[in-house]
């Protein structure tokens, strides 16, 4: 549904798999991806955050890959990130 730009569908499947599945950073990072071509910032930056938390607790390699990712999306919406990474 993304690549056909239905955003605001992509956004709603891409929640409701967020919530059962709960630490899956792609999920995650998707589901903010589709937010923000919604228009929807505050909860673009709110998946954003969670799929950071997620990568940082991961111990999975592909997962952990995507932290800078996911930093430079945070950066781009006006998120000010402390030295260590943490987004405020």
């Amino acid at each position: 549904l993304f690549q056909l730009k239905r955003y605001a569908e992509a956004a709603e499947l891409l929640k409701k798999a967020s919530d059962l599945v709960k630490d899956d950073v792609v999920i995650r990072m998707h589901y903010g991806d589709a937010l923000v071509e919604t228009g929807d910032k505050t909860g673009a930056i709110e998946a954003y955050r969670n799929a950071l938390d997620a990568a940082e607790r991961s111990l999975v390699p592909e997962e952990i890959e995507k932290i800078e990712t996911l930093r430079k999306k945070l950066v781009r919406l006006g998120v000010s990130l402390s030295t260590e990474g943490e987004a405020k």
